[in-house]
């Protein structure tokens, strides 16, 4: 079983951190657009290695992606650096 337990996406400068899962079914809604639902989920897609399939006019390349995860009671941190240095 896995379970999203947090996505961080982010750079020097900005982040965006979604901690809110719960156990369970989530659903990610907003009755507004551009409010970060297709980045997040493109995010977690993108980090655990899907080609990036974001949105157009969203440089994914600037950004550091982080899924933590829970796959069969272990706790697992996947990185996509989108090429940019971690550290």
């Amino acid at each position: 079983m896995i379970k999203i337990k947090a996505v961080y996406i982010g750079d020097a400068t900005e982040s965006f951190v979604e901690r809110n899962f719960s156990d369970g079914i989530n659903v990610i809604y907003s009755m507004d657009n551009n409010r970060g639902k297709t980045v997040l989920m493109q995010g977690i897609m993108y980090t655990l290695g899907a080609l990036p399939t974001f949105p157009s006019s969203f440089p994914y390349r600037d950004y550091i992606y982080i899924a933590d995860l829970n796959i069969n009671n272990k706790n697992i941190l996947f990185i996509n650096t989108g090429g940019l240095p971690l550290f």
